[in-house]
């Protein structure tokens, strides 16, 4: 007989309301679906358990939040579980309908998301529940799009966003003659830009949009190729039809894509079917979490 766990669900690793009921949720669904012995925790310390779940990236900032994720990750001994904001169907907003859910991260080759060659009816019943349209890959294009991240953030594995963007940027237009357009984080305002700024400005038909101003789909319009390191925005961009150059194999994107900016006239266009797929059990909605869905489908308790 399997002996029972003890699980430690910390509400104070998530800082919006729609994210505390997430974590209130999937405590809901372990407690009502398995006999492991749940608490959710109010503590800003970390509190000994077996399995943790927490809500987003820790990082070393001083915020209580962060504080508390950083004390989990230095003191826990056992499995993580991670809620994340999703990779199909993204938008500018605290309150998802599916949040991403995995094992001991939340990156793609760091986490494990129990996906691998998954079969394609939950893609389709998140395609479907989500309308999303998968286009054709692109036929042309008339721009290549860089995507920015928030430096300094997790997502970046301590990679200086800014300076890789510069050096990329460089290296394209040695290559190819298509203008380029940077599109910035939705929640780039407080950082620092004056330097980067100044280096577009140097550029020639290099330009800058703000993500908090348009949807990626209309900067993705007639767009050739999309260039990124972590960025989320690479699924967005494979789901329009438009082939990734990442070199980062912590992008979802990575397995369908080209990791080199040598390749941006030609890049991959490989078949995203079986990515979709995987993808699809990355994400789950709170109603998900509250019938014990994710713990379960991450812990192999059954088959979901």
């Amino acid at each position: 007989m399997t002996s029972r766990k003890v699980i430690g669900v910390f509400v104070n690793s998530s800082v919006h309301q729609p994210h505390h009921n997430c974590l209130t949720a999937f405590c809901h669904g372990i407690r009502e679906t398995t006999d492991n012995l749940v608490f959710l925790s109010n503590s800003t310390k970390y509190m000994d358990c077996d399995v943790a779940v927490i809500f987003g990236s820790w990082k070393d900032r001083h915020t209580k939040h962060h504080l508390l994720k950083k004390d989990i990750i230095d003191n826990h001994k056992g499995e993580l579980i991670v809620v994340e904001t999703p990779l199909l169907g993204r938008t500018i907003t605290e309150d998802h309908k599916y949040y991403r859910v995995g094992k001991n991260h939340y990156m793609n080759t760091l986490a494990d998301f129990k996906n691998n060659k998954s079969g394609k009816e939950r893609w389709g019943i998140i395609r479907t529940d989500l309308n999303i349209e998968v286009k054709d890959w692109r036929k042309d294009g008339k721009h290549i799009l860089f995507l920015m991240q928030l430096p300094g953030d997790a997502a970046t594995a301590n990679v200086d966003i800014l300076e890789w963007l510069q050096k990329e940027i460089v290296q394209c237009k040695k290559i190819s003659s298509r203008p380029i357009v940077v599109r910035m984080h939705p929640l780039i305002s407080s950082y620092d830009l004056t330097k980067f700024e100044e280096f577009v400005k140097e550029q020639d038909d290099v330009s800058m949009v703000f993500g908090h101003k348009n949807p990626i789909e209309k900067d993705l319009e007639n767009c050739w190729a999309t260039v990124c390191f972590t960025s989320g925005g690479a699924v967005d961009s494979i789901v329009a039809g438009v082939p990734v150059i990442t070199p980062s194999p912590l992008n979802f994107a990575y397995p369908i894509s080209s990791h080199s900016i040598e390749e941006i006239e030609k890049p991959k266009m490989w078949d995203r079917n079986q990515l979709l797929s995987d993808l699809a059990y990355t994400q789950w909605t709170v109603t998900e979490m509250a019938h014990g869905l994710p713990y379960k489908h991450l812990m192999g308790i059954e088959k979901v």
